[in-house]
């Protein structure tokens, strides 16, 4: 590959990013491709090792490679290790030389959308975050429909920094368009991935209505979106993710396989048509939807998940309505951790045995059904008191407690208004004298199936 030096100055000091030229945009984003899901910043942090992998790396030559000889290059030295991310090291190299090939260097393609703008509009989710741009959006967008697997907005965006396309003296960094998604709450699950605390449940919401749902929870700040094959509505959620600006790498995209898929082969087939469906190359998140005791197959459909978790299809797996007994198998029988166990949880069903379980191993409890259905929840007297103390809905108290507790919550509602409502939990906090009121009216009260019943295929 022709070297093209185009730029050498740049923030050392704040991200230790050098220099660019084409050789390393290469390097850069070849290798994203193969590591969807990291942030730009990580991969940067690793560039030593990527330029180690591709030392001996003819570029110019790539076509002429087949994926077995790829694969024996980058193994070498043990920079990637499966199949499918060496498929997406070919796909994104042979595109990149494409473009090269078409527009003379990838700085020369990068100007057809900056268009000699002396300042661009750009955006972070946090303050403490790479940024990106409207303009390396629409990029990322048009690089996928050129053959690339993945090429996130952010580090798009630091090439335009890095090539001088954007004035940082000038730059205004405007925060996110809803401020409110700037006080989210992350957590950090076992495996080092992070995930809102707060997400947007699709239970019951029909296809055609799922795209302006999601895309309504988007704009208020909602980047945590669960959906299951059962719903029925995970090409919705792909039309909305489709349809909005948001960088791939800022959503948490979680799906489940169903009971009627359960075993190893039928499960990894389910995932391959939810990818399909969402129109996505991965999800965040893929759960087991109930353990389905009866036709006991649930720990090999959990072997499937361990598989796609290691060939990186997946960034984390985890389970749903699974009892102690449940996880105690997959715990003996298996060799990844579940990163959450979605459950039915609520202050009249607190489920607090299988939260201490969880929590002395590592799993984090998330609440499907956190309001109990818009139930006899909302009419408690003590939520009611709460609700005028802090100025908030009976609804916002019982989600707080939720977060205040340490689960993660998914609420869900196809109002506008009551997506908003549901939203706004960041301003407050509970005391710890009325986290414990609340703790005192649990009644054991499953509104849902137990999971040892659930046996529907």
């Amino acid at each position: 590959m022709t070297t093209d030096p185009i730029y050498v100055k740049y923030h050392d000091e704040e991200w230790g990013v050098p220099a660019y030229d084409d050789r390393y945009l290469f390097e850069m984003l070849t290798l994203e491709g193969a590591q969807a899901g990291l942030s730009w910043l990580t991969i940067l942090k690793r560039r030593d090792n990527y330029r180690r992998a591709f030392h001996n790396f003819d570029a110019e030559k790539i076509s002429e490679y087949g994926d077995s000889e790829i694969k024996q290059l980058l193994q070498n030295d043990g920079i990637i290790r499966n199949e499918l991310k060496i498929r997406s090291v070919v796909t994104n190299a042979r595109a990149f030389l494409q473009i090269q090939k078409e527009f003379g260097s990838f700085s020369n393609y990068i100007w057809r959308f900056v268009d000699h703008k002396p300042k661009v509009q750009v955006w972070r989710s946090k303050e403490d975050v790479p940024a990106y741009s409207d303009e390396s959006i629409l990029i990322s967008k048009d690089l996928k429909k050129r053959g690339f697997s993945f090429v996130g907005p952010t580090i798009l965006y630091a090439f335009m920094q890095a090539t001088g396309m954007v004035n940082d003296h000038e730059e205004k960094c405007f925060l996110a368009k809803n401020k409110g998604r700037n006080n989210m709450k992350y957590i950090t699950l076992n495996n080092g991935v992070k995930i809102p605390q707060l997400g947007f449940g699709l239970w019951q919401v029909p296809d055609e209505v799922t795209d302006q749902a999601v895309l309504k929870a988007f704009d208020v700040g909602y980047r945590l979106i669960d959906t299951a094959t059962v719903y029925e509505n995970e090409a919705g959620v792909g039309r909305a993710i489709q349809a909005s600006d948001l960088p791939r790498e800022e959503l948490f995209i979680t799906t489940k396989v169903w009971n009627s898929d359960h075993g190893y082969e039928e499960t990894l087939a389910a995932y391959d048509r939810s990818l399909e469906l969402l129109g996505l190359d991965y999800v965040d998140l893929y759960l087991i939807h109930w353990p389905v005791p009866k036709y006991d197959q649930f720990v090999e459909s959990y072997k499937a998940l361990e598989k796609l978790y290691e060939e990186g299809r997946v960034r984390a797996i985890g389970v749903c309505n699974f009892h102690i007994e449940h996880l105690e198998r997959l715990l003996q029988e298996c060799d990844v951790v579940p990163v959450v166990n979605q459950v039915e949880r609520h202050p009249y069903f607190q489920q607090e045995e299988l939260k201490e379980f969880c929590e002395k191993n590592k799993i984090y409890l998330q609440s499907w059904s956190p309001l109990m259905t818009g139930g006899a929840v909302l009419e408690d007297e003590l939520l009611k008191e709460l609700a005028e103390k802090y100025g908030k809905t009976p609804a916002q108290i019982g989600l707080r407690w939720q977060i205040d507790s340490g689960a993660i919550v998914i609420p869900k509602s196809v109002t506008p208004s009551r997506i908003e409502e549901n939203f706004n939990l960041f301003d407050f906090e509970l005391t710890k004298e009325d986290m414990e009121q609340i703790e005192g009216i649990n009644q054991n009260k499953r509104k849902g199936p137990n999971p040892n019943d659930m046996n529907d295929k």
